[in-house]
């Protein structure tokens, strides 16, 4: 019915479980006996207190205030564009176009590529245990 081979499998894969089983207990254990050694919880912060307002206000200082000049305005005639003359415009430099972000289309094929492979070399591995 089943065969030795599979046994050792069954046994192998039993034991690889058990052992992660063991780890994730022991970090489990260490995060706790760490927060436990280091005292335990944090202390809770106080309860916020009002600020008390100021009775006092401060008295007002001297200060120097700029005096305004006589200042002559000039005019300046500036021609207005007319349809025959071009305006110019800003351009973007790049040509306009987004920056690149996130996942590109390389990224995306080398993960597809990298599924598929696992996919093959999975069942190509379970076409060799039985």
């Amino acid at each position: 019915m089943f065969t030795a081979r599979e046994n050792r499998v069954f046994a192998k894969s039993t034991m690889i479980l058990a052992g992660v089983l063991v780890v994730g207990l022991v970090g489990l254990g260490a995060f706790f006996g760490l927060r436990w050694l280091r005292g335990g919880e944090p202390a809770p912060l106080p309860a916020p207190t009002k600020t008390p307002l100021a009775l006092s206000t401060p008295t007002p200082t001297r200060t120097l205030v700029p005096t305004p000049t006589p200042t002559l305005v000039v005019a300046a005639t500036t021609p207005t564009p007319t349809t025959s003359q071009a305006t110019p415009t800003a351009t973007p430099s790049g040509g306009g176009e987004l920056p690149a972000s996130g996942w590109g289309g390389f990224d995306s094929l080398l993960l597809g590529v990298g599924l598929v492979t696992l996919m093959i070399a999975a069942r190509l591995a379970r076409g060799r245990i039985s």
